[in-house]
């Protein structure tokens, strides 16, 4: 029988829950200060999810993940904003793994970036060719590595 390292490739980092989605909300928060974009957001905060590969019921394992996006901009620029999180990314520590278009008819910029220290990731998504040019946005998934849940953390409802 395969273990949860096997199975991930790593040990998970006991970390409670809650101080985890703390974390994941910084760091999106410093996304969002890079963009130096005036404008609405959507997605609230970050929460626990499942870690699929190694526990479907959220028992002892879980991964946090904060989904957002920026929209209807007032100030700054969507091509700015993702220049300077393109100049941002290394200088906080994240390796950029990918600045291209996506693969969809859509072929929207996406910037992807793992923590070298934390292993956290993320995408970012200049959703630039929509429908109505009004609906321009950019889309941001910041995801912590399966981590295990402390004694008494509650990775149901957190």
């Amino acid at each position: 029988m395969d273990t949860v390292e096997d199975k991930l490739g790593y040990t998970p980092e006991v970390r409670n829950s809650a101080e985890e989605r703390g974390h994941v909300n910084e760091i999106s928060s410093k996304v969002r200060d890079w963009m130096a974009l005036s404008g609405e957001t959507s997605g609230g905060d970050a929460a626990v999810n499942t870690c699929h590969s190694v526990d479907e019921q959220r028992e002892k394992y879980y991964l946090i993940r904060h989904v957002w996006s920026i929209y209807d901009v007032r100030e700054g620029s969507y091509s700015d904003a993702m220049d300077n999180i393109r100049q941002r990314l290394p200088d906080d520590g994240w390796n950029v793994t990918k600045d291209e278009p996506t693969n969809s008819r859509a072929r929207n910029p996406q910037i992807v970036a793992v923590h070298e220290k934390s292993k956290h990731t993320i995408v970012i998504e200049w959703a630039q060719r929509r429908n109505d040019p009004k609906n321009e946005l950019i889309k941001i998934n910041v995801d912590s590595r399966c981590m295990q849940g402390t004694d008494g953390d509650d990775l149901g409802r957190s």
